[in-house]
């Protein structure tokens, strides 16, 4: 269950990444609401542009295996580079009464870990499809396959104007939101025929950007799947991301790491 868990919130926030920090333009401000074309097409030129961030993020999962449910309750606090690929997170998970605080440091292609209140980081193997994950964190915001998505699937998405921002969204529990996730996490190493394997229902995905820059401000994913084979056992999901400081933001050294 816990290797589950861990493949289904990788698979998830991953593509919210990759999605999220594709959503930046450099495009102008005004008032007017944008086709979600032009706002597609828009992100898509800037994306590969996007160098660094911070985040915050509030992930929620709720599942049921052989009518037994479970809750978990993650938040993350992190920041991210990608020239250098460098990445700081700073997380808490919660299962029932059980609870867990971590943090992970990423530099020069060496990954460390230390848990809770502990001052001394552990060095951390990366190889296979490990390796891979990591690798695919440079690619975050201007994969091609990604890119081309979002251009051959603009009219699924909505734009509405919110005061300063621009929120696109898309619901639904087609084969197309399936798509969109094996085209988001195809470069990570997972395997995405296991999606094939689920019924993904209630799902909605939004962006809220800027007017004036198209830089993300938040992230919201919901969606629930369910095994083809074993519908009763099911996930009900939702993250939330919060982005600030893009393309200003350097990660520091921690402490006790030379």
């Amino acid at each position: 269950m816990k290797k589950s868990i861990k493949r289904i919130l990788f698979l998830f926030t991953t593509m919210l990444l990759t999605v999220v920090l594709a959503a930046c333009s450099s495009g102008g401000g005004g008032t007017k609401t944008i086709s979600s074309q032009e706002a597609v097409d828009k992100y898509v030129e800037a994306a590969k542009n996007i160098k660094s961030a911070k985040f915050t993020s509030d992930i929620n999962v709720k599942m049921t295996n052989n009518n037994t449910t479970r809750e978990v309750i993650m938040k993350m606090n992190g920041s991210v580079t990608t020239e250098p690929l460098s990445l700081l997170v700073d997380s808490e998970s919660k299962i029932a009464t059980q609870s867990q605080k971590m943090s992970i440091y990423l530099k020069d292609n060496v990954l460390y870990a230390k848990q809770g209140s502990q001052t001394n980081w552990s060095k951390l193997p990366i190889s296979g499809t490990f390796q891979k994950q990591i690798e695919s964190l440079k690619n975050v915001g201007n994969t091609e396959d990604a890119l081309n998505y979002y251009k051959n699937n603009a009219n699924d998405f909505k734009v509405e104007a919110q005061g300063d921002n621009y929120v696109l969204s898309y619901s639904g529990n087609d084969e197309k939101f399936k798509e969109l996730l094996k085209t988001s996490v195809k470069t990570t190493g997972q395997n995405i025929n296991n999606l094939d394997s689920v019924d993904i229902k209630n799902a909605s995905f939004k962006i809220t950007v800027k007017k004036s820059d198209f830089q993300p401000v938040t992230s919201e994913l919901s969606v629930e799947i369910s095994q083809k084979d074993k519908p009763e056992n099911n996930y009900k999901m939702d993250i939330k991301y919060t982005f600030s400081d893009i393309n200003s933001t350097t990660v520091p050294t921690p402490e006790g790491i030379k």
